[in-house]
C-alpha cells in the first residue's frame, strides 16, 4: 500500500484525519460566534433605522448590508469545514482572512457611525438633512419651557 520514492525511502499512506465530536462542536461554536458579530451590526442598524425622522437611513443601509455579508460569508465558512470534519481531511481549516474581514466591516461601520454623528460634518453627507432639521428645531425653542 505504500509508495516507494526512487532512492528507496517508502512513503506510508495517507490516512484521513482522526475527526473527534468536539471538533465539530467546535466549527459550531465559532459559527455561532460570526452571527453574534453580526446580531450586534444589525442591532446597530436598527437602532439607526428607528431613529427620529429617519436621518440615518443610508448609514444603517450600509451598515445592514456588511451584517447580511458577514452571515452569508460566514454560513458559507461553516459549511465549508463542516464538509472537511466529514470527508476527514487533514488541513484547509486554517484562513487569516476572517479575523481582518471582522475587523474591517465593523470599523467601517463603527466608522460610519462615528462620521455621521459629528455635527455639521461635511465629510460624509449621510443624514444632512436631519441635523438641519434638529437645529432649527433648537434655535426656535425656547430651552427654559422644557424646565
Amino acid at each position: 500500500n505504500s509508495k516507494v520514492l526512487p532512492n528507496g525511502v517508502n512513503i506510508a499512506p495517507k490516512k484521513p484525519a482522526r475527526v473527534e465530536p468536539k471538533t465539530f462542536f467546535a466549527n459550531e461554536r465559532t459559527f455561532i460566534q460570526w452571527l453574534n458579530a453580526s446580531t450586534l451590526l444589525i442591532t446597530m442598524s436598527g437602532f439607526l433605522l428607528h431613529a427620529e425622522k429617519s436621518v440615518y437611513n443610508k448609514t444603517a443601509a450600509v451598515i445592514s448590508f456588511c451584517a447580511f455579508f458577514l452571515v452569508l460569508y460566514s454560513t458559507g465558512l461553516y459549511f465549508k469545514r463542516l464538509n472537511l470534519l466529514k470527508i476527514r481531511q487533514p488541513y484547509g481549516y486554517f484562513n487569516r482572512l476572517n479575523p481582518f474581514m471582522l475587523c474591517v466591516i465593523t470599523g467601517v461601520a463603527i466608522f460610519l457611525l462615528w462620521a455621521d454623528s459629528i455635527k455639521g460634518s461635511d465629510f460624509l453627507d449621510f443624514g444632512g438633512e436631519g441635523r438641519r432639521y434638529l437645529r432649527q428645531s433648537m434655535s426656535h425653542r425656547d430651552l427654559s419651557e422644557a424646565y
